[in-house]
């Protein structure tokens, strides 16, 4: 679904409708949550427009996460985040990102509602683990991290453990890394421990994939 601006005065005009229908034109009798919340849980299950647009829009952002070529409109906004750079540049925390003027209206739309999806799993100020690995570029430019990837290691949680980075041999070990690569690990080690949100470890915690 290709992201369109809703402004907020109709969301709840619209959600205004939908009450007044269900209370014939009364005033509500119960809360709004328990009208929202779902019947399983004690609710009568209203559609929250406003939710359900967001979780709409939110689903955009997610569509950047798909390779090139299954949506048209998709590749012309990965094109303009940076072709192979889409997820690093959405999951990198707002203000580490680049400024990129003249962006398409939907394309605006999909990265604003992308960041307030990070603000709610704890990557309003740091990385979230689940980030691509080459995101940390945006702290240290000049990361060799190509060694890494081609290893198979893409995001910052496959090389944590209990909310720290592994150890070297350990990393080693597992992805058959050169010795060299010691230089690299010591820079990830100083950048995880500072602009990373260790809270968020495990990548079950993360409501996407984390592969």
């Amino acid at each position: 679904m290709l992201p369109i601006q809703a402004p907020q005065t109709l969301l709840n005009s619209l959600q205004n409708i939908c009450s007044s229908f269900i209370w014939g034109n009364k005033k509500p009798r119960i809360s709004r949550t328990i009208l929202y919340k779902h019947p399983t849980k004690g609710g009568v299950g209203l559609p929250n427009l406003n939710q359900y647009y967001k979780a709409t829009m939110l689903a955009s952002g997610i569509l950047l996460h798909l390779n090139r070529g299954i949506i048209q409109w998709v590749d012309m906004e990965k094109a303009q985040l940076d072709k192979n750079a889409t997820l690093d540049y959405l999951w990198t925390p707002k203000k580490h990102r680049p400024v990129k003027p003249n962006l398409y209206p939907t394309t605006t739309l999909t990265v604003h509602i992308w960041s307030k999806f990070l603000d709610t799993v704890g990557a309003k100020e740091k990385f979230h683990p689940n980030a691509p690995l080459t995101a940390l570029r945006a702290i240290s430019p000049d990361m060799r991290l190509q060694t890494w990837v081609h290893a198979g290691i893409r995001h910052i949680h496959q090389i944590m453990q209990s909310q720290e980075i592994l150890p070297f041999t350990d990393i080693q070990t597992k992805w058959e890394l050169p010795t060299n690569a010691i230089f690299t690990y010591l820079q990830l080690k100083g950048i995880i421990n500072t602009h990373v949100n260790k809270q968020q470890q495990s990548p079950e915690q993360s409501p996407l994939p984390s592969k």
